[in-house]
């Protein structure tokens, strides 16, 4: 993972770590891939998400800051994309 600030400061985490996907398809080929779950379920899935925080981040007087990151291949496509547009930019200048 890389600070979105400072990409110098990066971190790795242990294999026993678990994640998601957050990019979810919705449709594939023109086709609809997706099944949109009902509002209950998704404010169950939320409450779940929000007690998986240590209590630190949840109280509401003094929390801490929660902090993130970008995964290391998107940060890359972002620079890239950063760099292209700084150079179309410069040579619409010229």
């Amino acid at each position: 993972m890389v600070h979105p600030n400072d990409p110098t400061q990066r971190k790795t985490f242990q294999d026993d770590c678990t994640f998601e996907d957050l990019l979810v398809p919705v449709f594939q080929k023109g086709k609809l891939t997706y099944t949109s779950p009902s509002l209950l379920e998704i404010q169950e899935r939320a409450a779940r998400q929000v007690a998986l925080l240590h209590e630190t981040y949840r109280r509401f007087l003094n929390p801490h800051i929660y902090k993130v990151g970008l995964e290391a291949q998107l940060h890359e496509k972002k620079m890239a994309l950063i760099v292209k547009l700084r150079e179309e930019g410069a040579s619409h200048k010229e």
